[in-house]
């Protein structure tokens, strides 16, 4: 079902391209199956028709004029041969038809098919302590657990190998031991956002969607391009960094985005920016927080859990603050908890023509104030309720407006309590950071250290993300960049690593070899995934 959202409405879509290209298989053959038995027929009656009517002319029983045809000719005599033809000439027809639909059908589907694939890694449920804090966690026991089973592992693969060996010696052939085939996980679920191209509003609230078409199409393609952009140096980072695994960089990454058309309840048919991701299967942190309404007092998270995410974070937004990406609207609800439960991954990144419109909308008081909003954007939105673009984005800065957003989020998922309060109230915000340095655990002081940082008020005073990442990290950004624009100056440079992913394969490496169709994924730039 469609959920709401302050950008557009997200959907889950079902990618079964290939179950329906498997059934259109079956189908295909089955209908050039009846087609050939109808060649066959057909050969047959003509056979016939031309034997009988040799006979006719031998015993002079032709036919006089097209009226003696007429009258002597029966349809319904399924003896007459020529009536056997045109009745299976009629049928091969219908069935070359329906061939024709199929195979085009078949086509479509090898252009729009979303060839992407993650290997899914799950843990025991009773391990888990994002998704599902209330259960216990041990890193003791998730150790000896993991240690237990690759000694089992081994220990049955040094006993079939001695088996093996002993055979041999009595003149025995044996089969060397085979290890089970890895069962490849191909998700069918996906996540689509789907955004319209930047709605009239009036005065009193009232939506007006856009008539004109020209003008749907070419702001629809323009939040493609933009989304686009994000996807380029959203992969580079996956690749480089996680080696095609996002769940262990912390970015929920962008798979496909194309233009759809949508028919509102006007029945006006207008074209939209539909963004695919991956679908999380537990769900975002803040869902998680909702259900533990009640429990906040006996359920928190550990701070060194929340420490290596929140440092994997702001790694990960430090690399595309590098190149210009910001969020814009960071919350609970878009910040996603990884498949083994133990990783935080950010999506969702607006792009920066729909911030700049959404913010614009905000002040003129036809949207409401996100809750997690850094002071300077409360003030610009609520109080002086600034209509000017620019100044989103030029004046202030949306990445230390990220920063402070982000510090909310973490700081919410330590404390399990509502901060969003704490925006404007500075002697409560530190109260709150103060207790959690106190807190018993040795890693919550650097966690305690690094949310004040983030949550500064004076924006002048709060750092970017690449100030907050680890001299390591950053010196190593860095000089990825010095090497990269070195060698494109020189001419030898490697493509860029998000092309692995854009130009060549969706699939990690190691996990078969799925390769891209050899028409472009994207048709008319419009997606047909289906909708659930």
């Amino acid at each position: 079902m469609p959920g709401s959202a302050a950008h557009g409405e997200t959907w889950l879509i079902k990618n079964d391209v290939n179950a329906q290209k498997e059934e259109l298989a079956k189908r295909k053959a089955k209908l050039e199956e009846a087609v050939a038995r109808l060649d066959l027929g057909i050969y047959q009656a003509a056979q016939d028709m031309e034997e009988e009517q040799e006979e006719a002319f031998e015993d002079d029983e032709h036919y006089d004029d097209e009226m003696d045809y007429a009258e002597r000719f029966d349809p319904h005599d399924r003896e007459d041969p020529e009536v056997l033809l045109e009745e299976r000439q009629q049928l091969k027809t219908d069935i070359e038809d329906q061939l024709e639909e199929v195979e085009k059908k078949l086509k479509e589907l090898e252009s729009s098919n979303l060839n992407f694939t993650w290997e899914r890694r799950e843990l025991p449920i009773a391990l888990r302590r994002l998704d599902k804090p209330w259960e216990d966690f041990s890193h003791d026991l998730l150790v000896q657990a993991h240690l237990e089973a690759q000694a089992m592992a081994i220990a049955e693969k040094e006993r079939l190998e001695q088996e093996a060996k002993k055979a041999a010696k009595k003149g025995k052939k044996v089969a060397a031991p085979k290890m089970a085939p890895k069962i490849r996980d191909v998700p069918t679920v996906f996540c689509a956002k789907v955004m319209d191209p930047g709605l009239a509003v009036a005065a009193d609230g009232r939506v007006f969607y856009r008539s004109d078409a020209a003008y749907d199409d070419a702001a629809a393609n323009a939040l493609v391009k933009e989304t686009e952009v994000f996807m380029r140096f959203c992969w580079r980072y996956i690749v480089e960094k996680g080696k095609f695994n996002f769940e262990q960089v912390g970015l929920l990454p962008v798979v496909h985005t194309a233009t759809v058309s949508r028919t509102h309840s006007s029945s006006k048919t207008m074209s939209g920016a539909a963004i695919i991701t991956p679908f999380m299967q537990n769900g975002s942190v803040g869902a998680v927080m909702k259900s533990l309404a009640g429990k906040r007092n006996t359920y928190a998270y550990e701070a060194d859990l929340l420490l290596a995410n929140a440092r994997n974070l702001v790694s990960c937004m430090a690399f595309l603050e590098h190149y210009g990406v910001y969020h814009g609207n960071i919350h609970p609800y878009n910040i996603m908890v990884s498949d083994d439960g133990f990783r935080l991954l950010i999506g969702d990144f607006v792009p920066p023509s729909e911030f700049k419109r959404w913010l614009v909308q905000v002040a003129k008081g036809l949207a409401a104030v996100p809750p997690y909003c850094s002071p300077e954007y409360y003030t610009a939105l609520y109080e002086r309720r600034i209509q000017r673009p620019s100044v989103y984005v030029d004046t202030l800065s949306p990445h230390k407006h990220d920063v402070f957003c982000l510090g909310l989020v973490i700081l919410q998922l330590a404390t399990l309590q509502n901060v969003t309060i704490y925006r404007d109230k500075p002697k409560k915000l530190t109260a709150a950071l103060e207790k959690l340095k106190n807190s018993d655990s040795p890693a919550a002081p650097d966690l305690a250290s690094l949310l004040s940082r983030m949550l500064t008020m004076n924006p002048t005073e709060r750092p970017f993300f690449k100030d907050l990442v680890d001299a390591q990290d950053r010196w190593a950004l860095q000089a990825s960049e010095w090497v990269r624009g070195a060698a494109e100056l020189l001419g030898f440079g490697k493509p860029p690593a998000e092309e692995l992913y854009l130009n060549k394969s969706l699939t990690p490496p190691g996990m078969g070899t799925q390769t891209r169709p050899p028409t472009p994924k994207k048709k008319n730039e419009s997606s047909t995934c289906n909708v659930m």
